[in-house]
C-alpha cells in the first residue's frame, strides 16, 4: 500500500510539469522579438491591467463591479482588444483605464487611454543583466500626454506602465504579437 501511494505521488508530480519550449523555437522567438524592437515595428496585446488600488476600485471589486474574478488591483482584459503598437516613429494605443482622473477631460474625451500620434523622447536599450528590452517614450492625445515605459522579454512577455498628469498610474501585462 505504501508503494502505491509513493508511485501515485510521483506520477502526480511529474505530470504537473509545464510544456518546455525547444531551444530552437526559443532562439527563433528571441531573434524575432529583437528584430521587431530594432525596427520599431511591434504590437503588444494587453491581457491584464493593474490599476493603483483605491477605495473606490476596492469597493467595486468586492461587489463584482469589475467582473467575476477581478479585484481593485488586478483586472482581466482577455477578450478585449487592448493594445499598444509602435510603427516607425508613431505610437497607437487603445487601453482600458481603471483608476481615478485628477482633472476632468472635458467633453468628447475618451475614458480609456487612447492615442495615435508621433513618438517623443523614444529610448530603447537592452538590459543584459535582466535579459529584457527597456523602452520609454512620450505620446500625446488632444490635451493629455502619456509617459510610457515598456519591458519586453525575449519570450514576448511584456510589462507596460502608463503615467499621466491627469490620471493615476496604471500597469499592464501583455504579449508581443509574433507574426512573421
Amino acid at each position: 500500500m505504501r508503494y502505491l501511494i509513493v508511485i501515485l505521488m510521483m506520477v502526480c508530480l511529474t505530470s504537473c510539469g509545464s510544456k518546455q519550449v525547444s531551444t530552437g523555437e526559443n532562439k527563433q522567438n528571441q531573434e524575432l522579438v529583437n528584430s521587431k524592437i530594432a525596427q520599431k515595428d511591434f504590437k503588444i496585446d494587453a491581457t491584464w491591467a493593474y490599476p493603483l488600488a483605491s477605495n473606490t476600485l476596492n469597493q467595486l471589486g468586492a461587489n463584482n463591479g469589475l467582473g467575476v474574478g477581478n479585484n481593485g488591483s488586478r483586472i482581466n482584459l482577455q477578450g478585449n482588444s487592448d493594445y499598444l503598437k509602435i510603427e516607425n516613429d508613431s505610437a497607437y494605443g487603445d487601453l482600458s483605464y481603471f483608476g481615478e482622473r485628477r482633472f476632468s477631460g472635458g467633453y468628447n474625451t475618451p475614458n480609456g487611454i487612447l492615442f495615435r500620434n508621433r513618438l517623443e523622447d523614444y529610448s530603447a536599450t537592452f538590459n543584459e543583466k535582466k535579459q529584457r528590452h527597456e523602452i520609454s517614450f512620450r505620446v500625446s492625445h488632444q490635451t493629455e500626454s502619456f509617459d510610457i515605459n515598456l519591458d519586453v522579454y525575449s519570450s514576448g512577455n511584456s510589462h507596460i506602465t502608463v503615467s499621466s498628469a491627469y490620471r493615476t498610474t496604471i500597469k499592464y501585462d501583455g504579449n508581443i504579437a509574433i507574426e512573421e
